[in-house]
């Protein structure tokens, strides 16, 4: 695309600072909103991207409606129209990097970040579609990572539409979005919905966890996997990722949309769930039983009062102290100090509870006749 030329009244909004970047489309700039004192960035669309003036029309009436969008995870659409000829959008300017430049220079990510990520993603979508809007190219290059705020936005809905719900169903067969990421719905050519969205964020965070999407090849290799083959596990690629987190996971990568989560709140609180357990389940997978805080404290108390001095220990047969009284108790009590086991067994507790009590109350009753009498 040739560099556009901006009219005297354009720049006199606005003060352009350079190109920041570029795509098969357009072109982005960095720029000032002069009375405002605002940075913006400028994204350039050219008009040849675009089948005819209707089709501009309604690319301008849906960068409109996500204007509307006001969320701390999604990136502000300021405001859309026409300069030379050419459609631009102007949006928040984000200090920042975007998540594909984040995993290449990564490789993967730690796996709390990565799903620290998702969970703002879907905060993103989850608002955006309640406004009937789907995204329908989420994938690491829409998603930006602002180092001031350390937040995760998503970027560019320039292909974004109204949902299904409130918009004609189109079926012509031209894939939308971007193969690696794109659900098997689009990839067949219907129309994305909500859960079409759902299922590129997941394939984002398998990325971000294996360093590469669930599938990989031409576009043609892609669109047939996605439509013959379920994802396969992010286990193969990353061995310490824990069995239910790969569950949870894959629910979201379901080839068939109605087997998805019903939405992105839904599965941000299955992510949330999952981030807050994973070392418990990555112990549980290695075969250890994770200690308690309490365990612990009371382990490194009893070893200190019954350390053995040096000059009074046999080296080539070293003694194990039996368990001391602390221990035992701190055995005891661990699994009253665990969550799952209270929400389990909770509710037989408070029956034992209540059962002792009416005992005790009977039996004081029962005292006090026999005094009186």
């Amino acid at each position: 695309m040739d560099e556009p030329h901006f009219s005297s009244e354009f720049l006199q909004k606005y003060e352009i600072h350079g190109k920041v970047g570029e795509g098969g489309m357009g072109m982005v700039y960095k720029a000032v909103h002069k009375s405002l004192e605002r940075s913006t960035a400028i994204k350039v669309i050219h008009a040849s991207s675009f089948d005819d003036e209707k089709a501009i029309a309604n690319f301008l009436g849906e960068a409109q409606l996500c204007a509307k969008l006001s969320h701390p995870n999604i990136v502000k659409v300021y405001e859309a129209s026409i300069e030379g000829g050419n459609p631009y959008i102007a949006f928040e300017y984000i200090e920042g990097i975007t998540l594909a430049q984040k995993i290449r220079d990564a490789g993967t990510l730690p796996m709390k970040e990565a799903i620290e990520i998702c969970i703002q993603v879907l905060a993103g979508l989850s608002m955006a579609h309640e406004y009937g809007v789907v995204h329908r190219d989420i994938k690491p290059e829409n998603i930006l990572i602002d180092t001031e705020e350390d937040q995760a936005k998503i970027a560019d809905f320039g292909i974004a539409k109204p949902s299904s719900a409130k918009a004609r169903k189109s079926k012509d067969w031209v894939l939308v979005g971007t193969p690696a990421y794109m659900s098997p719905e689009q990839a067949w050519g219907d129309e994305a919905t909500e859960r079409s969205d759902l299922y590129s964020a997941a394939a984002v965070l398998f990325e971000m966890l294996a360093g590469q999407p669930p599938f990989t090849g031409n576009t043609m290799q892609l669109v047939s996997q996605k439509m013959n083959s379920d994802a396969p596990s992010v286990k193969n690629f990353r061995p310490e990722v824990p069995d239910r987190f790969c569950e949870i996971l894959e629910g979201g990568l379901t080839r068939q949309p109605e087997d998805r989560y019903d939405d992105a709140e839904w599965f941000a609180n299955k992510l949330k769930k999952a981030k807050s357990f994973l070392d418990k389940w990555i112990a549980e997978d290695r075969g250890e039983r994770p200690r308690s805080r309490a365990m612990s404290v009371a382990r490194m108390s009893t070893s200190s009062m019954t350390q053995v001095p040096p000059e009074a220990s046999n080296p080539s047969t070293p003694a194990t102290p039996p368990p001391t009284l602390a221990e035992n108790i701190a055995r005891m009590i661990q699994p009253a100090l665990n969550r799952e086991w209270w929400a389990t067994h909770g509710i037989l507790v408070l029956c034992v509870i209540l059962a002792v009590g009416m005992l005790g109350a009977f039996m004081i009753v029962i005292l006090r006749s026999l005094a009186q009498g």
